[in-house]
């Protein structure tokens, strides 16, 4: 059996002879016992503001991880959209850039834009709030 990288899903009978290119991208294939391990995810509930192109758009949290988090917002968003979220956590607010790398309705689940230093210690203090949240 493996699993592609990226996905959720289990497909035992695929095959792959050589490396396989979608759109750009490469798909990888792991034997099951080599797949890499999901972030550890911690569930939330709190509120958060999305500013992207599209305008601005409030919603919650529903669970983080050190890549991402999952998020439920008053309308839907698009797939691929970039933006902004603005949070506010005890000591003040945080800004993480992110891009919508799923959408289910109003369900979106959101990539976290490292490409500084300062990006990466929002997205900790981000994690560290959301680890001290009481888990459901």
């Amino acid at each position: 059996m493996v699993l592609i990288s990226g996905g959720d899903h289990a497909f035992p009978h695929l095959t792959i002879q050589s490396p396989v290119y979608h759109l750009g991208f490469e798909i990888r294939v792991y034997p099951v016992d080599q797949y890499p391990q999901r972030s550890l995810r911690f569930d939330t509930d709190f509120p958060i503001r999305f500013f992207s192109g599209a305008g601005p758009i409030s919603g919650r949290c529903q669970n983080v991880s050190a890549s991402g988090m999952l998020a439920e917002f008053d309308r839907p968003v698009s797939v691929w959209e970039v933006g902004e979220l603005t949070i506010l956590l005890e000591d003040g607010y945080i800004h993480i850039g992110v891009r919508v790398a799923r959408a289910d309705g109003r369900k979106a689940g959101l990539a976290f834009l490292i490409e500084d230093e300062n990006d990466r210690l929002a997205t900790e203090r981000l994690v560290a709030f959301a680890a001290r949240q009481p888990q459901h």
